[in-house]
């Protein structure tokens, strides 16, 4: 394979207390005789990869997408009145932009995704002819509900358990890192009685259930990371945070191997906890 130089750029990984270090200790990479420019982010197979891992442009950018597609919509679209008509409509156009590979890029924090919540929000309003109505949250999720439309952190909660599903029963070309694995009885008989729920999950809110986590009991189908020092880089990340949804998933769902059965159980489940009262 031959590399336009061109079209070749370098961009170091690092955490951000190393950005005043590596400028004054850079490596002169050269192709074909062409220096090749240093870069902040790159966007890679429709991905923006930065120094820090950040999703934060990646996000910035989805929400500038969608916004643009459902101003489009809505000026394009004027003429249609029928509910059944937008919703296709939305998905297709506006709410796709999040499926290319949202299990890498997908943002973990309460603002990012209320921002792209508050996109969902106004298509929801376009969809039910509701532009000047004021939604409570509870009169929201019940016209999600009724429109068949996770919310946006659900949305992502079920892509990310889906793939992790197929990688656990190695129905996926990826495999489980090798720092992962099961909890076995010695593991279990070290747990308290009364488990707290990790830091994460209080980004996940509107998503779990964290009075029921502390009668949560491990078992073979949950997974342990055996790292001992975890970065807030490998937190944000995929193996890592979709491991603690999974142990904390009901155990008859953990056991199903189908994938199309396990998804209808888990889009059930999903929305039984977003419906659930406080």
């Amino acid at each position: 394979m031959t590399f336009h130089p061109q079209k070749c750029k370098v961009l170091s990984v690092a955490n951000d207390r190393y950005e005043h270090i590596l400028p004054f200790q850079l490596f002169i990479y050269n192709l074909g005789g062409t220096l090749l420019d240093y870069i902040s982010s790159e966007k890679d197979l429709g991905v923006i990869v930065s120094t820090t891992l950040s999703t934060d442009e990646q996000c910035a950018k989805r929400y500038s997408i969608m916004n643009q597609k459902l101003g489009m919509l809505k000026r394009v679209c004027y003429f249609t009145k029928n509910a059944n008509q937008k919703r296709a409509l939305y998905l297709a156009i506006v709410r796709s932009q999040l499926n290319h590979c949202c299990v890498v890029w997908r943002p973990t924090s309460e603002s990012k995704i209320d921002r792209l919540e508050s996109i969902q929000k106004r298509a929801v309003k376009w969809i039910l002819n509701e532009q000047y109505h004021h939604y409570s949250d509870w009169e929201y999720t019940c016209r999600l509900r009724d429109l068949r439309l996770l919310p946006i952190r659900s949305f992502f909660i079920l892509n990310d358990l889906i793939i992790f599903h197929k990688i656990y029963n190695d129905i996926y070309c990826i495999k489980l890192p090798s720092y992962f694995r099961s909890f076995n009885d010695n593991d279990r008989s070290r747990l308290r009685s009364t488990v707290t729920a990790p830091v994460y999950y209080n980004n996940e809110r509107a998503t779990l259930d964290l009075s029921s986590m502390r009668a949560v009991s491990h078992d073979d189908k949950s997974l342990k990371c055996t790292l001992s020092s975890v970065s807030p880089t490998l937190k944000r990340s995929f193996f890592y945070r979709v491991h603690l949804l999974w142990n904390h998933l009901p155990l008859s769902m953990r056991e199903e191997r189908m994938p199309p059965k396990f998804k209808a159980l888990l889009t059930t489940h999903l929305w039984d906890v977003v419906m659930k009262p406080d």
